[in-house]
């Protein structure tokens, strides 16, 4: 996947 570690914390601390 390329997807950035930062953007998966900020989705998950946004999708909460």
């Amino acid at each position: 996947m390329g997807i950035s570690r930062q953007f998966t914390e900020w989705l998950y601390m946004t999708v909460r």
